[in-house]
């Protein structure tokens, strides 16, 4: 339902673009950044593919910077990360594509609980390398959201895997300097 209306909508003017899955879905980014237009393109349970699929709707206005926080229901879906990787790496070249000065953002896929702790591990260092490659900004949002068991700490969501209020406290913070 949302990536229709998505599509249906004109273009956004927004200055910022957020898109992801339902992590990125739940953050009210308007309120957390009043002082830049954003716009939230995260739709719940998405993944790599969807966000390919849909990718042209959420870049349409040419904003100046878009955060990508896409993979962890990839992983759950048991799709490889090389697959993954391929994926967002086209996710990327289409925001080249439709927003050539766009700054772009690859961020890590955020811990969840710690039985995903390998793989989001494994898939967060290829998105590092991946940002080298590709001349993106990575944002490894672990410092700000692991436990020590690289979880998701406890205090910042209610299933571990959904951040609650002061997760996106936490995670907005990580964003600020360079949202604002």
């Amino acid at each position: 339902m949302r990536a229709s209306q998505f599509a249906e909508l004109a273009p956004s003017p927004a200055e910022v673009v957020f898109i992801g899955d339902s992590i990125t879905a739940g953050g009210l980014w308007h309120e957390w950044f009043p002082e830049v237009s954003v716009a939230n393109r995260g739709i719940d349970g998405d993944t790599t593919e969807g966000v390919l699929a849909r990718l042209s709707s959420a870049v349409a206005g040419a904003p100046a910077r878009v955060f990508i926080l896409i993979g962890t229901n990839d992983l759950s879906w048991k799709v490889s990360p090389d697959v993954i990787v391929g994926r967002v790496t086209q996710i990327l070249d289409g925001i080249r594509g439709a927003s050539p000065a766009a700054e772009i953002f690859l961020q890590s896929v955020m811990p969840r609980n710690a039985k995903f702790r390998d793989r989001i591990t494994d898939l967060n260092r290829r998105y590092r390398h991946l940002a080298q490659e590709q001349h993106v900004t990575y944002l490894d949002l672990w410092p700000a959201l692991a436990d020590s068991n690289g979880a998701l700490t406890s205090h910042l969501t209610l299933d571990g895997l959904h951040l609650n209020g002061a997760g996106y406290r936490a995670w907005s913070a990580v964003l600020r300097p360079l949202v604002s």
